[in-house]
């Protein structure tokens, strides 16, 4: 079997191959399945290095939640021989593309910068302290202004993430659709919405406000301004994650795993506020 690894760990694992920058668009190609090792922000991470096709994905839980990490490591043996026998099914975890147009690129087709999203797009005023007044567009038809702190646009795979912490619903990972939720909005009519898979989502700045922020996954972020736009709809690429058991049960256990988290948060502030009161 041939191994490969990240080139930025390959300094700790000299005796393991890697591959070079160039040869990174080949990686969905010439890979048969991913390990990767760590919490969520993992299965981001790895997300962002297949531009396209995306090879079964198996994911060891090292992190503090592992929302999307079902295996535990010490079943790494069992596991993995598993996927190499072919006994394994998989979760087709929906991606959105997301085109960046800065001015330069306004009123042509090509994008400055292209992206594959697993979890969400944020669309936020960063450290502007105005708020952010958002055009929002579905397939070619004008749906609202948004005005308030951002806009988060998330994949179901996202629903459990940022889109949640904002009064977003918990969807199945299964269910193809683009969730938008607006961030502290300035109007009380402004709530959740899921949209059908195919529709195209057009984000733009208004003159009426300032400069925001994109930021893809959680990791990257790029500054945009008046006048620039996104265009955000369903990849061609989804991302393949293997399963322990089948994709509801697993998802049901990563729910309880969150609320459980959720309800020790609770107990955990709870205490500190008794202690200082005493």
């Amino acid at each position: 079997m041939r191994v490969l690894i990240e080139p930025n760990v390959a300094s700790e694992l000299s005796h393991i191959e890697t591959y070079t920058e160039e040869e990174s668009h080949l990686l969905g190609k010439v890979v048969d399945f991913v390990v990767t090792l760590g919490g969520d922000g993992t299965l981001l991470h790895v997300s962002s290095l297949f531009k396209e096709d995306v090879p079964p994905i198996i994911s060891f839980h090292l992190g503090t939640l592992g929302f999307l990490m079902p295996f535990n490591v010490e079943d790494y043996q069992e596991a993995l021989d598993n996927v190499i026998k072919g006994d394994f099914l998989c979760t087709n975890r929906m991606r959105l593309m997301c085109d960046i147009y800065h001015k330069q690129q306004l009123g042509t087709n090509t994008p400055s910068r292209s992206f594959q999203v697993l979890n969400e797009v944020t669309i936020h005023r960063g450290s502007n302290p105005h708020s952010t007044v958002i055009n929002c567009t579905i397939n070619g038809h004008m749906l609202t202004d948004i005005i308030g702190d951002g806009l988060i646009v998330a994949t179901a795979t996202g629903s459990t993430a940022y889109s949640l912490s904002c009064g977003g619903p918990m969807v199945h990972p299964c269910i193809n659709c683009i969730l938008i939720t607006p961030i502290a909005p300035s109007s009380l009519s402004s709530k959740p919405a899921l949209l059908p898979d195919d529709s195209v989502l057009k984000l733009n700045i208004s003159q009426k406000g300032k400069s925001f922020t994109t930021t893809l996954d959680g990791t990257r972020s790029i500054k945009m301004e008046q006048g620039e736009h996104i265009i955000i709809k369903k990849s061609y690429y989804p991302l393949l994650t293997i399963n322990k058991t089948n994709e509801t049960t697993d998802w049901v256990h990563g729910n309880g795993k969150l609320i459980e988290m959720s309800e020790k948060s609770s107990i955990w502030n709870q205490s500190v506020h008794t202690t200082s009161a005493n």
